[in-house]
């Protein structure tokens, strides 16, 4: 198995944050896992963090020596005021007591620094799947190092944490020096007098170098992208704003519950398709086993339990699974309303058109009755004639009664003699 690890490239991360003497307790609090944004730890992880340089109580040693430089230039100061026998600007100096040993700033006199790379290059770990040193490990001896080389003796801490999503290495520089000459020298906090603190780019390019033996490559140049840009008399890339940790963890975070309410929404609609579905099956299912059936109350068709319905085991499942869903339940009413309308009104149109033809066979009987009347009359004494067409006469006005009260089209091809007369004849 090769244990190349050429195959793609990915680029080593730096990035610094200002840190103030009064963040480092809650530096602390972290590092050890006892309050703040615990969101991301991996609380199950048995070595959360590494100690890689300075004691223990490094933060405490820190915060006591800023103190001490405080301190002693406050002393050393009204000692030069003295020697130099100004009394006004001894009290003056007295009154305004005991200054921070940094000039002001928007970062803070104190730099923390972040190294890490993808997580995809820590995950990739051929060698150590082997057993061999990991590169994990190989990072860490690299961070280290580096640390060493550029701060010095600045460096007070450094460990490598384990237990979130990517291994990173966290650093915390106090940039030491001394200001002044003879009584004037002061001890001073000033992160610029790192180049790789006054230079982003220096930066950058250090740590490429340093990390190119693990074949991880300098971040992207963006500096120089812009500069050629402007060169060009192009519009350069917008600078990339690099989020702080808990600004970034908070962004996920509304991502991930963005996404996770999303999902729920999907899911809730996937659900109520599904009982949706399933009511409007349960009253097909109904509607096919007679357990229930169509009816119109107020214009409105209606599902109502049968006889058969009111008696059967199946009846009650099949009502809860028709409950589910009152949108399954209106576009079943719908549905199956139309096509029992559509059979009703095709059987009643049945119906009318079969009293229509018992009628027309009913009327031709009488007509055909009425015909053999007229025939028989020609062989009949004059008397009897006379009877005979007086009762026929009134035989004639009910068959015509009958005719208009039972609506018979008079487009009918036998209209012409069904409206005839047989009196007039």
């Amino acid at each position: 198995m090769s244990t190349d690890i050429t195959s793609k490239k990915y680029p080593v991360v730096l990035r610094f944050e200002g840190l103030w003497r009064h963040q480092l307790a809650c530096y602390e609090m972290h590092r050890k896992r006892t309050g703040g944004d615990l969101g991301h730890v991996d609380q199950g992880c048995i070595h959360p963090y590494k100690r890689l340089i300075g004691e223990e109580d490094w933060a405490r040693k820190a915060q006591a020596e800023v103190a001490q430089m405080r301190a002693e230039n406050f002393a050393d100061e009204l000692d030069g005021l003295t020697r130099r026998k100004r009394k006004s600007d001894i009290r003056r100096r007295m009154v305004e007591g005991l200054k921070e040993p940094w000039r002001n700033s928007k970062h803070g006199p104190m730099r923390e620094v972040i190294l890490t790379a993808h997580k995809d290059w820590f995950e990739d770990d051929i060698d150590g799947f082997l057993g061999l040193t990991s590169r994990e490990e190989q990072f860490e001896e690299h961070a280290v190092s580096w640390l060493k080389e550029t701060f010095s003796d600045d460096v007070v801490h450094a460990r490598a944490d384990r237990e979130e999503t990517t291994y990173h290495v966290h650093a915390v520089i106090l940039p030491r020096t001394v200001s002044g000459e003879g009584s004037a020298t002061r001890r001073m906090l000033q992160p610029s007098k790192h180049e790789v603190i006054k230079d982003y780019e220096v930066a950058q390019d250090s740590v490429g170098k340093w990390f190119a033996g693990l074949e991880l490559t300098r971040g992207e140049n963006r500096a120089a992208k812009i500069r050629e840009a402007r060169s060009k008399g192009e519009t350069p890339p917008p600078k990339k704003r690099h989020s702080r940790t808990q600004e970034w963890r908070a962004e996920q975070e509304l991502k991930i519950k963005a996404d996770r309410e999303a999902l729920e929404l999907q899911e809730q609609k996937v659900v109520s398709r599904e009982e949706d579905a399933d009511a409007i099956l349960a009253v097909a299912d109904g509607l096919s086993s007679g357990l229930i059936k169509l009816d119109e109350v107020d214009g409105a068709v209606q599902f109502k339990q049968t006889e058969a319905g009111k008696h059967s085991p199946d009846s009650p499942g099949l009502a809860d699974r028709i409950r589910k869903s009152k949108g399954g339940v209106e576009r079943a009413r719908r549905a199956f309303g139309r096509a029992w309308r559509r059979t009703t009104e095709r059987a009643d149109a049945r119906a009318l058109a079969e009293a229509k033809a018992k009628l027309v066979k009913e009327y031709e009987e009488i007509r055909a009755a009425d015909t053999a009347i007229v025939n028989i009359t020609d062989m009949l004494p004059y008397r009897l004639v006379r009877q005979i067409v007086k009762a026929r006469k009134s035989l004639t006005k009910s068959i015509l009664e009958l005719k208009r009260s039972r609506g018979l089209s008079s487009g009918d091809p036998k209209a012409n003699l069904r409206n005839e007369d047989p009196a007039e004849k």
